[in-house]
């Protein structure tokens, strides 16, 4: 049970809330995590916990010594902040084996289980103090390891995850997403799952509103393993989705809790990321992209999350199944989807280099899988966004700085005047080569899909020939009066009724039909052709159209 007091005290020094206020808190806290909520992994963690402490760890009495130095160095460097002594943690478990830095995590928790929280919330991003350094990526996977191999080998109590979570419950509101980060990237999928689950739990309770920031620490941990998010987003309804994003996005927290600001490490923009690393992705990978391209694009962080599923080479994916793709992805957004794939030089946001060559190839193969597909119901409205961001571009070149709002907030967000450079002349040179590289881009993606269709063409017309090898043309005639709408009218007035007529009367039908809509047709077609082939018919069956029947139904299509 939580020391009712201690959560009280913590509240007063951080928040200086007096009073009935912080009883009424400490009161709440305390209540979710004594017996009105439930954790529905608990005993399955200490079964767990049970078998996994059998697992012995291989250390020899040299290292077990310098597991203690290096837990007292990390909590000595715990008083300068717990940033700093998430720094001192990593550089100490870095090219050690897993069993001794999960044997370090493990005494980290054992020695002073409050401290080593605060040190992983400082690992998630926490910082106490201004003059604290910042963990990097390196230092947070090395701990987030660490963490999940303790957990799996045993090393942590069986209520670990209540322990922690109990810890982030002094925070006022109660904050788990920092360490969600961490539980998110430590590779245990048992701590990820009981993680989750307790949290999410815990998030039920609407008295008081706050107590809905633990889904934070739920989001972050699910988004980082791609298996785990899937399959927590297969469980959720169109409706529960709805509701859990609208649970972690920032403007949420902002008005329903208290100044509450979770912008820090943006869960809402890390289920993006973590959303698209589900190959391939499934409905509801894109029922929450849909709902975040229309709701969310101006959280911080969210629309640079969702650019990157253009910018990465994701394009080819983001698609229903049918092969179409997304509308309300692309065209609610598409001004900065394409300024994003047209950026040069570095990310005014993150600073990072811009992977030009993979941006274009990405527009590239967008422009080819929508404006000139023939199996993209959106492709008018592609072509109409380019056309118009092509006319937009050539406006801007010429009016800048006299642009709207809507322009420059684009401008501003992908492209960087140059130093030392008048600021208009610089982006006005930036905005001609946007241009350039757009008209040149959609030019490539045209010439792509005429590739694309001419070999699809090509094919076509080799069946085709095929076909009418197989039967008299006298048949082939019937057949395709039979089978190809319109094409009786178009025989009985040619001059030539020759095969040459009847197979380009074939060859322009399959040109134009949507191979997948229509595959029941072609399939009919084809049947017909085989149905007359000369050969041995039995009384109750035929081995032409019967025997094409059976394969194409048994061939996994």
């Amino acid at each position: 049970m939580i020391d009712m007091g201690g959560i009280a005290a913590r509240v007063r020094d951080t928040f200086d809330v007096v009073g009935r206020t912080v009883e009424q808190a400490s009161s709440t806290v305390a209540r979710l995590f004594r017996d009105d909520v439930q954790p529905t992994r608990r005993e399955a963690d200490v079964v767990l916990h049970r078998v996994a402490a059998r697992v012995q760890t291989n250390l020899t009495p040299e290292e077990r010594q310098q597991v203690e130095r290096d837990v007292e160095a990390v909590f000595q460097r715990a008083g300068h902040g717990y940033a700093e002594a998430a720094i001192e943690l990593a550089k100490r478990l870095r090219g050690e084996s897993s069993d001794y830095q999960a044997a370090v995590t493990g005494r980290l928790f054992d020695v002073a289980p409050g401290v080593a929280a605060d040190v992983l919330r400082g690992a998630g991003g926490e910082r106490h103090h201004i003059s604290e350094g910042w963990p990097t990526e390196s230092d947070q996977y090395l701990i987030a390891r660490s963490l999940g191999a303790a957990y799996d080998r045993g090393h942590l109590p069986s209520d670990f995850v209540e322990q922690l979570l109990g810890h982030d419950s002094m925070f006022l509101p109660p904050n788990n997403e920092f360490t969600g980060t961490i539980v998110g990237m430590s590779g245990s999928q048992d701590l990820v799952n009981a993680y989750v689950d307790r949290s999410l739990e815990l998030a039920r309770g609407d008295e008081p509103d706050w107590i809905q920031s633990f889904n934070l620490g739920a989001a972050r941990a699910m988004a980082g393993d791609p298996k785990i998010l899937q399959q927590r987003l297969e469980a959720m309804t169109p409706e529960q989705l709805t509701e859990f994003l609208s649970r972690i996005e920032p403007r949420w927290h902002d008005t329903k809790i208290a100044g509450y600001d979770s912008g820090y490490t943006n869960a809402l923009a890390s289920v993006v990321r973590g959303a698209a690393d589900i190959q391939p992705p499934t409905e509801q990978v894109l029922n929450l992209f849909r709902e975040v391209a229309t709701k969310y694009m101006d959280r911080a962080g969210v629309a640079d999350a969702m650019g990157e599923l253009f910018t990465s080479g994701y394009t080819e994916h983001v698609r229903f199944a049918n092969g179409r793709i997304d509308e309300s992805v692309f065209h609610s957004n598409a001004e900065f989807f394409l300024h994003r794939m047209l950026a040069t030089g570095k990310d005014p946001v993150t600073g990072r280099d811009i992977d030009e060559a993979g941006q274009v190839a990405a527009l590239r193969n967008f422009v080819q899988a929508t404006a000139f597909s023939d199996y993209s119901e959106y492709r008018d409205g592609v072509r109409a966004q380019l056309t118009e961001q092509i006319r937009t571009l050539q406006s801007a070149i010429q009016y800048y700085p006299g642009v709207g709002s809507r322009t420059e907030s684009l401008i501003a967000r992908t492209i960087e005047a140059e130093p030392g450079v008048d600021r208009a002349a610089s982006i006005k040179e930036q905005l001609a080569f946007r241009l350039g590289r757009l008209t040149a881009t959609v030019f490539q993606g045209f010439e792509a899909a005429v590739k694309a269709r001419n070999g699809e063409n090509a094919a076509i017309d080799g069946t085709v020939d095929f076909l009418f090898g197989l039967v008299p043309v006298s048949k082939a005639t019937d057949i395709v009066k039979a089978r190809i709408p319109g094409a009786g009218l178009v025989i009985d007035k040619a001059a030539d009724k020759g095969v040459d007529t009847l197979k380009g009367i074939v060859k322009d039908w399959l040109h134009k039909a949507d191979l997948e809509d229509q595959r029941l047709e072609v399939w009919n077609l084809y049947a017909e052709f085989a149905n007359n082939v000369a050969t041995y018919h039995s009384g109750d069956f035929y081995s032409g159209a019967g025997s094409v029947d059976f394969t194409l139904q048994h061939s996994g299509r």
